[in-house]
């Protein structure tokens, strides 16, 4: 069977506005125990929903769960906010994307698409 935990994964994808993932990171950052219950699922939504509010239009209840999760990996890593804008560049850059494309296509991006 499928528990909440699963059916948030669903559920974040179909309507990320309304709904975050349950992950144990935002499920711990909202003040909840790891409890993957229908009950601490419905709380957790509410929670998630309503500070994606409060933050403004941009955000959305998908995007509060992602931004816990993210906060809670930060601190298990003990990466800093000056040392994860280096692991991004890094990560871009191991992928084939640099700063420089990351801004745009540039002449051999063109010319390469006329051939």
């Amino acid at each position: 069977g499928v528990g909440p935990a699963t059916a948030s994964a669903v559920l974040a994808q179909a309507n990320p506005r309304i709904f975050g993932f349950m992950s144990d990171e935002a499920l711990e950052g909202a003040g909840f125990q790891r409890q993957y219950t229908l009950a601490v699922y419905t709380e957790f939504t509410k929670d998630v929903a309503s500070k994606a509010q409060t933050l403004g239009q941009e955000w959305s209840a998908e995007g509060v769960a992602d931004a816990m999760w993210t906060a809670a990996m930060l601190d298990v890593h003990a990466i800093t906010t000056a040392d994860s804008t280096n692991i991004q560049v890094h990560a871009n850059e191991t992928a084939g994307f640099s700063r420089k494309r990351a801004l745009g296509p540039t002449e051999d991006d063109n010319s390469l698409a006329q051939k």
